[in-house]
């Protein structure tokens, strides 16, 4: 036995030597001057990694430069990786972590390299221009000869400059470029230039202290002030490194896929103003470009890019993150998609907000301000569940006729409401009116009110409301003759939401009020989970998908989210904002198949029908714990 194993090795090295070997041959054939090669085998994650370091001459210089590649020997033409260091970096970011091994453990052929005058390589440092941006087209020969034909870059801060005059220089395909938090300008490279006296006065500072910083800079350039070498006031030496500038010689055709990371703290830039130039300039020149877990395509503000940036990692952490995005790229595999996306609104009753019903004024404020919002969901094609208490339905049966319903087509507010195709949900704190009795109350207005229970108290499970109360149909305190069933539950949430609400993503029967993240089929209501809800956030659309790529939700199960909206919260400002920052984000996700637009009883519906009715119970890593001890499973 002990003499198979043996010849079983020895094989093996034989084969990769061999394969190394052969490799190394045929670049010298190709022109490629390979000195001091040496290769070795390493076991990591239960795959046997070919490890070769070698030596190479750059273009320019003749200076050698230390390579290191690595693979496995049983993944036949491997994609390939190109990992590009940041500023006065060397390969050994990429191995802190076990990165290289970690990607070629996934299948890749990892290259990774000293720049000019850093780690091991010979010659004088270049800082990313030309000279070092020639070693590129060196390793892209490389990853061609021992690779596939799927050749990219993943590239960390100033890296963006050696990568970014690679596509410039090269008309060769490239199949994807990640790009974690490059400074894709002079200003950004030189943080600012010296116009902030201290780096902590340069991280400190605020959007208009740049902004003013850099309405400065621009206009001593433009001036044609010279400063030294390598400052932001020569423009010869960026000539060779400004992102932005380079960027536009490269033929987005060449380029497959463009990925920027970025985190929620920068590792050096106070704000996100250069993640938001750099990916706006791909998309503008026509790059198929993505932010992190983002839409494609699409561009950013300083307030919209809030919700798609991820926590703060440490450099070496992003690289694996890197890692996975291109393996997600490159291997496409079942996802739980689409994700379904209800907005939401909610009025309430006096005095959390005002008394509809006795102020006409500040009820037709608010119902053109609701018109407003709705005619853009309209516009866009987006549903909504509106989910009203009492108040506001009492004031529209008493104000909407004549004049006030001109901008609604001559019907009252919850009939326009329900001819958009919106669902109208009761909504009660059953203070006064209870579900039966606004149910009541919308029909009244001539529209048949939903099923769904828009809002109710799941914590403590003994508490006054008691959602169990909804399995039967309910009659009415304000309208004794009036009943109303429930069959949808949406937005469990503690007592004047002073405790925790539930945001769990997903569709689920609970069993009882004692366990009501346990799935029971034999339960009559349904519930939707609303996940985080916040409007800033999108509701945590942009967090599932982030999750779904990957690979932490489960395929075949189906997964909601909430973008929640308070009328009260509605102006023209706001609207504005609204279609900005959430609707045409959601819709660019909707387009490019990430997202579908539902309303709460449809969701139901498809969750019955094309879901065959499995339980999807999925809850945010920080509360997971703590819901989770407040209803512990049998």
């Amino acid at each position: 036995m002990k003499a198979k194993t043996l010849l079983v090795c020895s094989v093996a090295f034989i084969v990769s030597f061999t394969a190394s070997f052969l490799f190394l041959h045929r670049l010298s054939r190709k022109g490629v001057n390979v000195h001091n090669a040496k290769q070795w085998e390493v076991y990591y994650s239960g795959f046997t990694i070919n490890v070769e370091e070698f030596y190479v001459e750059n273009p320019t210089t003749g200076d050698l430069q230390r390579v290191k590649v690595c693979y496995r020997n049983d993944v036949s033409s491997p994609p390939a990786i190109i990992f590009v260091p940041g500023r006065n970096g060397d390969m050994l970011i990429f191995e802190r972590l076990n990165q290289t091994l970690y990607a070629a453990s996934k299948g890749f052929l990892t290259i990774t390299f000293d720049p000019l005058g850093r780690g091991l390589s010979e010659g004088q440092p270049n800082d990313y221009g030309r000279k070092d941006q020639a070693i590129l087209k060196v390793l892209y020969d490389i990853a061609l000869e021992r690779g596939s034909r799927k050749v990219g870059f993943v590239s960390m801060s100033f890296g963006i400059a050696m990568v970014s005059g690679f596509l410039a220089d090269y008309d060769l395909p490239v199949e994807f470029w990640v790009d974690w938090e490059g400074p894709c300008d002079r200003i950004f490279a030189q943080c600012y230039c010296g116009e902030f006296p201290s780096r902590e006065a340069f991280r400190k500072a605020s959007d208009k202290e740049l902004d003013e910083a850099r309405a400065r800079i621009i206009k001593k350039i433009k001036s044609g002030f010279q400063g030294p070498r390598g400052s932001c006031y020569d423009n010869e030496y960026w000539a060779e490194r400004e992102v932005v500038e380079l960027i536009k010689k490269a033929d987005p055709r060449n380029l497959k896929y463009y990925v920027r990371l970025q985190s929620d703290v920068d590792h050096v830039q106070p704000n996100y103003d250069h993640s938001i130039m750099m990916i706006n300039t791909m998309v503008s020149l026509g790059f198929n470009a993505r932010l992190n877990y983002g839409p494609w395509n699409l561009t950013y503000s300083r307030e919209s890019i809030l919700p798609f940036l991820y926590p703060r990692e440490p450099e070496a952490e992003a690289v694996i993150r890197a890692i996975n995005i291109v393996y997600q790229l490159l291997n496409q595999q079942e996802k739980p998609y689409p994700i379904y996306v209800t907005i939401v609104m909610h009025n309430e009753e006096p005095p959390t907000n005002p008394n509809f019903a006795d102020d006409k004024q500040v009820y037709l404020e608010s119902r053109n301000l609701l018109v407003k919002f709705s005619n853009l969901l309209a516009k866009y094609d987006v549903p909504m569940d509106w989910q009203s208490e009492w108040c506001f339905l009492e004031a529209v049966r008493k104000y909407d006729q004549g004049d006030v319903t001109a901008n609604t087509d001559g019907l009252n507010v919850v009939q326009y409401l329900n001819m958009l195709g919106f669902s109208i949900d009761p909504h009660a704190h059953e203070t006064k009116y209870n579900y039966a009795d606004v149910a009541t109350l919308i029909r009244l207005l001539g529209v048949e009110p939903s099923s769904v229970v828009g809002g109710f108290l799941y914590y403590p499970p003994d508490n006054e409301q008691g959602w169990e109360k909804f399995r039967k149909p309910i009659e009415g305190v304000i309208f004794p003759n009036g009943r109303w069933t429930g069959r949808i539950l949406w937005g469990a949430s503690t007592k004047w939401h002073k405790g925790v609400d539930l945001l769990a993503s997903g569709v689920w029967r609970p069993k009882d009020r004692y366990h009501f993240i346990q799935h029971d089929p034999e339960q009559p209501l349904i519930y939707i989970g609303s996940y985080r809800r916040e409007l800033q956030i999108l509701g945590g659309v942009p967090e599932l998908v982030w999750l779904v790529e990957e690979g932490r939700l489960e395929p075949g199960r189906m997964y909601t989210a909430s973008v929640f909206v308070a009328q009260m919260s509605l102006s023209d400002e706001m609207i504005r904002k609204f279609e900005e920052n959430v609707l045409i984000p959601l819709k660019k996700y909707e387009e490019q198949g990430y997202v579908r637009f539902a309303t709460l009883p449809e969701i139901a519906e498809i969750w019955i029908k094309e879901y065959d009715g499995i339980p999807c119970i999925w809850l945010p890593e920080n509360q997971a714990k703590i819901v989770y001890s407040m209803f512990p499973p049998l």
